[in-house]
């Protein structure tokens, strides 16, 4: 009694903010469920569901697909054939080959399994497409029958068997098996752990075939595709690797200039690598949020101030960035915060302006530098521009250069000089205003 007191507990409170944190991995399963439809010789025709393991692979239960033709419907409607590539009827899983299709693959965890942990399953119950259920496990081993299986508190119907047992992550921890008879939500799922068993019996890489089915994908990605048509890519991508940081970047950018705030700001916070290609993650958040603040629109003030600091600390010179979070200071009435981090900004580039000025000895060095190389370096003048010898013979001049500095290395050195005078005046300039 007072176990399942506990689970319950446990289930109430995961309950509330369940959609919350599951909500964007349960979309992007869904595309990866189908319908799958079989035909005895008989003519009998019977409905389960399946999942992509890869582009090409889908997974579901053998007693659905015994003795029959089947055939698995995509999200989109769309249906095709699909051909048995292995079976074991003992433990009741089958492995089916499908046309290489754009749905992505599901993530397979075998990790062990928690009692009461929040489990979801998306399938066809009664022929109902793309039906989502949702509850926990109830009992993380049970044996039955002889079988190995999950034991979930989970609505499932006919229709529902061979469907993914998908937990928070979006990743698939069992396959939905079926359930007692003349019982409520005493159903059961067969652990990941052996269909995974199946897969290495046929040699099948599942890692190999998704980065293929990725380079392929980055392929069709090119300069010549419009905007949209990248978006659609950088989707099915995402689809195969939820966590492909140079999707969610450029996603990001895509959906930042078409003014969808919030869904860059999803993408741009998937980005965890900070190098070169991203270095400007945390400053365009930075700027999303002051413009949904503008907008009465961030509920998230914290991580809005976390991001903007790390934007700051990254790009400490860069104005914008420090005008971004004084804005969203001003507009949470915290004018003396806004106050305070102007100050700092005039602080830090004083700071870096100091550090380009040249001290007496750097000075005494540049100026004999220059006398040097005023003395080595001839410059010639035009081919075409004659002088006159001691013998008051007209001779065209001929290009004199000293072998001692090249001329490169002059003009080298007269840009430097002429950028650090222009740095120097406006910097003067400055403090003067």
């Amino acid at each position: 009694m007072s176990k399942a007191i506990i689970i319950f507990f446990i289930f109430f409170l995961s309950l509330s903010s369940s959609f919350c944190h599951a909500g964007v991995p349960l979309q992007l399963a869904d595309r990866k469920i189908v319908c799958v439809e079989s035909v005895t010789k008989s003519g009998e025709s019977r409905v389960g569901s399946g999942f992509f393991i890869s582009d090409d692979l889908v997974a579901t239960v053998y007693h659905q697909i015994r003795g029959a033709t089947s055939s698995v419907f995509l999200s989109n409607g769309y249906k095709t054939k699909a051909l048995v590539v292995d079976a074991n009827p003992r433990i009741d899983i089958a492995i089916l080959k499908t046309p290489s299709s754009a749905a992505g693959q599901f993530d397979l965890n075998s990790k062990p399994l928690s009692l009461g942990q929040e489990v979801f399953t998306i399938g066809c119950p009664q022929g109902l497409e793309h039906t989502l259920s949702q509850g926990f496990i109830s009992h993380v081993k049970r044996s039955l029958n002889g079988k190995k299986l999950i034991q979930v508190d989970l609505s499932i119907s006919k229709g529902n068997s061979g469907g993914p047992l998908i937990n928070q992550n979006g990743e698939v921890i069992g396959i939905i098996w079926g359930k007692l008879k003349k019982s409520a939500n005493i159903n059961f799922a067969i652990p990941i752990s052996q269909l995974n068993d199946l897969i290495k019996k046929n040699g099948i890489d599942l890692e190999f075939m998704r980065q293929r089915k990725i380079k392929a994908l980055l392929v069709e990605i090119d300069e010549s595709q419009s905007m949209e048509e990248e978006i659609e890519n950088y989707q099915i991508l995402l689809r195969f690797d939820p966590g492909h940081e140079s999707s969610h970047y450029y996603l990001a950018n895509h959906y930042f200039l078409k003014k969808q705030w919030n869904v860059a700001l999803e993408h741009y916070s998937q980005i965890e690598t900070l190098n070169s290609e991203f270095r400007d993650v945390f400053s365009k958040q930075c700027e999303i949020y002051s413009k949904l603040e503008l907008q009465g629109q961030v509920e998230k003030f914290e991580q809005a101030v976390k991001v903007c600091h790390k934007a700051i600390k990254q790009h400490s010179t860069s104005e914008s960035n420090y005008q971004y979070l004084a804005r969203i200071y001003d507009n949470k009435g915290l004018s003396h915060q806004a106050t305070k981090l102007r100050q700092q900004y005039k602080s830090e580039l004083n700071s870096a302006s100091a550090q380009t000025k040249l001290t007496p000895l750097q000075d005494n060095q540049l100026n004999r530098s220059i006398s040097k190389v005023s003395t080595v370096v001839k410059l010639p003048l035009p081919f075409s521009e004659k002088v006159e010898n001691p013998n008051n013979q007209m001779l065209k001049q001929p290009v004199e250069q000293s072998t001692g500095v090249n001329i490169y290395f002059y003009l080298w050195l007269m840009t430097v000089l002429v950028a650090i005078a222009i740095g120097l005046f406006l910097i003067l300039k400055k403090r003067n205003e």
